[in-house]
């Protein structure tokens, strides 16, 4: 995901620069998506479409066997397209890099504060610490292991950058049929990826062992000192893996397998004497030879999606125009057996449907060109193009949405749990050393007299209280009411 974001502190963008070293893009008429979707949604809550509604969560729960609320889900569509705290009024850009730098645009009127406060009455506090939290600006960092990514929310939209991502001119010639269906504006949803980079990257770093076990460790490192920097309030300014082990952040000394020798640059960075740091590496593992990708990856060259206003095609790019012909015939046999398979079930069908389905069915096809298979719908209009994207979209986040905030309410309450346990613990070895029973919850004493390293914080905002009975001591959180 690779997009070049000029000037993110003044919340400007530009527009997407792909380059030889792009790994793949996505591009998506995202204005014309919500449009129609919170259209859709806006039909399907009035009072008179509920019965078809209802029957279409019939439906849904008959193929999925899920408890799901259509009703519920369009209905927050609905109120959020309203709002107007979020509006898609133009494209969504989403590209990788060679080094796996991500980047992402996404055009849209937002009111920055007011959307991060709805999402967060949806799914719960953000946890992350804002760099910025205004109404005209909310701004995240998100540290990997690797490097860090700058999320931006503007009033133009939202971007995504990842510092150290590639910076080259754009590669015209490479990505000229992706960029013709945008600059056309027909299209509604495109993707390609660089398989024949990929698999090169992947048969190479695969072959140098000795680079892939090193920035491995610089990766442990890396993490291990961002850890202690955590409980100590500051940066370590000093590599020193003894006193990691000694802290428990780190189990043994970690080594180069070519004996370099490991410390901490100015930058803060981990670097390796010999193999170099993540962001800078000194010795990095090339591309592979033809001979050292497998030979069931060696054929794969390019991946597209296109999904245009009247079409669709998923196409695969072959460095042998022989396996092009011998796949192409063997996929229309497959084609030829499910379109008579689909007829023979639209036998009982209305007649005014069975057609739709017939002709949805010829619409179908597989053929070749050249190093290209492709896979195409074709005769379609915009309406069905997009409800055929946005359908699946919505009914997957039907059923997502739920048990994501299921999934993410349990992880929280274990998580308020486990704090409760370590300021038990903390409470009775101090209650032990000095022989003193705690009348009262006091987070400063446990930390001073090193009981406690840092305070424990519940992650919904409630706040923690001591209590005794026969059992001995117990822990209460205002929020999750645990014991």
């Amino acid at each position: 995901m690779l997009l070049l974001i000029a000037s993110l502190a003044n919340a400007a963008s530009t527009d997407p620069v792909l380059q030889a070293k792009t790994l793949g893009a996505i591009y998506i008429d995202a204005a014309a998506m919500f449009s129609f979707y919170s259209g859709q949604a806006a039909e399907l809550v009035k009072p008179e479409n509920s019965g078809k509604l209802a029957e279409m969560q019939k439906q849904l729960q008959g193929y999925a066997n899920l408890q799901v609320d259509l009703s519920g889900f369009f209905k927050k569509i609905d109120d959020f397209a309203k709002n107007e705290i979020f509006v898609p009024d133009g494209t969504i850009w989403f590209t990788i890099d060679s080094t796996y730098h991500p980047t992402l645009a996404f055009k849209a009127r937002v009111k920055p504060l007011e959307f991060v406060e709805y999402l967060e009455a949806q799914f719960g506090k953000i946890q992350q610490p804002a760099l910025k939290r205004d109404k005209e600006l909310v701004e995240y960092s998100l540290p990997t292991p690797e490097f860090k990514m700058t999320l931006s929310i503007t009033p133009a939209g939202l971007y995504l950058h990842s510092d150290g991502a590639a910076t080259e001119a754009e590669d015209t010639q490479k990505w000229a049929d992706l960029l013709k269906n945008v600059n056309e504006k027909k299209a509604l949803l495109l993707a390609e990826v660089d398989l024949n980079q990929i698999k090169r990257i992947i048969a190479g770093k695969s072959a140098n062992t000795q680079h892939s076990i090193c920035f491995s460790n610089l990766r442990i490192l890396t993490g291990c000192c961002e850890m202690y920097a955590m409980d100590h309030e500051g940066p370590i300014k000093v590599l020193d893996q003894q006193a990691l082990i000694a802290g428990h952040y780190l189990k043994s000394t970690l080594n180069c397998p070519d004996k370099g020798v490991y410390s901490m640059k100015a930058d803060e960075q981990i670097a390796c004497s010999v193999h170099g740091s993540i962001d800078q590496p000194a010795k990095t593992a090339d591309l592979s030879s033809e001979n050292s990708i497998p030979a069931q990856f060696r054929p794969f060259e390019i991946f597209r999606l296109r999904v245009l206003k009247d079409s669709a095609e998923a196409a695969l790019m072959l460095n042998d125009k022989n396996t092009v012909e011998q796949w192409a015939a063997i996929g229309k046999q497959q084609l030829l057996a499910i379109k008579n398979m689909a007829q023979n079930q639209m036998g009982q069908l209305p007649e005014s449907e069975r057609q739709k389905g017939l002709k949805m069915l010829d619409a179908v096809k597989i053929n070749n060109d050249d190093q290209w298979l492709r896979l195409a719908v074709e005769g379609l209009d915009e309406q069905t193009m997009i409800s055929g994207i946005t359908g699946f979209i919505g009914a997957a986040a039907a059923i997502a949405i739920p048990n994501f905030k299921k999934s993410r309410d349990l992880a929280r309450s274990k998580a308020c749990d486990a704090n409760c346990r370590v300021l038990i613990g903390a409470i009775e070895l101090m209650e032990l050393e000095t022989g003193k029973p705690c009348e009262s919850l006091n987070i400063k004493a446990l930390i001073d007299g090193q009981y406690l390293k840092s305070e424990q914080k519940c992650p919904d905002g409630g706040t923690y209280s001591i209590s005794r009975g026969t059992d001995g001591i117990s822990i209460k959180c205002s929020h999750h009411q645990a014991d």
